[in-house]
């Protein structure tokens, strides 16, 4: 027994050591499996952090190309109206009109379909729409009297893109004859593919550069960009 004696306590302290490492182990291990977890979550947070940067760049750089691509392709038919505007006096109207009718094209190119609140530049009615309405002036407008007419927007004129896509059947025709425009036949089966026919229209009159398919009926219709294309 004397000499087993001392056998059996160092196996008792092996024993000891060995559970005192494997209780290390086990909590070093629930270390790094905290800090694995935190890195986890950081990564995450840096690129949704990156992604938003990405997409307020890219939004950026798309909108500065769409005013530039606009102006770019419009100046040469600013430059004529320019030249007349030393006119009569009804000339240079009709000539500031369509001007600012420029002007706010170029603002409404770089509306966003993913904001349906977006503000869309209201678009004078050409002089020629105006005689026929026969309307009398009312209000001192920007632009002033033209042969006894005020130019100015349709009453129809939807405030902002989601009111657009929005319009009625029947609103879509009256917007598009009070800008001279030709509405579609509606003599097709679906009324919707004759409203978004319409749309498509005004859109492209009023320089919006989207344009709407039929989508589903709960979710309303598709959305494509021109600019893409491009």
């Amino acid at each position: 027994m004397a000499e087993v004696s001392p056998l059996l306590a160092a196996k008792d302290q092996v024993d000891e050591a060995r559970n005192r490492l494997v209780a290390d182990a086990g909590r070093r291990e629930e270390k790094i499996n905290a800090i694995k977890q935190m890195v986890e979550a950081e990564k995450h947070k840096f690129v949704a952090h990156l992604n938003q940067r990405l997409e307020t760049m890219i939004k950026e750089v798309v909108v500065a190309k769409v005013k530039e691509r606009v102006k770019a392709q419009l100046a040469e038919l600013v430059e004529p109206y320019r030249k007349v505007l030393l006119g009569s006096k009804g000339r240079g109207m009709r000539n500031q009109m369509f001007l600012e009718n420029i002007e706010a094209k170029n603002r409404n190119a770089t509306i966003r379909s993913r904001f349906p609140r977006e503000h869309i530049t209201p678009i004078h009615r050409p002089i020629s729409v105006e005689f026929q309405i026969q309307k009398s002036p009312t209000d001192s407008p920007r632009v002033g009297p033209v042969g006894g007419y005020n130019p100015s927007p349709s009453p129809k004129f939807p405030e902002s893109f989601g009111a657009l896509i929005n319009l009625s059947l029947a609103d879509s025709v009256t917007l598009l004859k009070d800008y001279g425009l030709e509405a579609a036949s509606n003599g097709k089966k679906v009324q919707e593919e004759d409203r978004l026919d319409n749309l498509n229209k005004l859109m492209s009159y009023f320089g919006i550069g989207y344009r709407l398919h039929p989508g589903p009926a709960r979710k309303g219709p598709i959305i494509t960009s021109l600019w893409d294309r491009r």
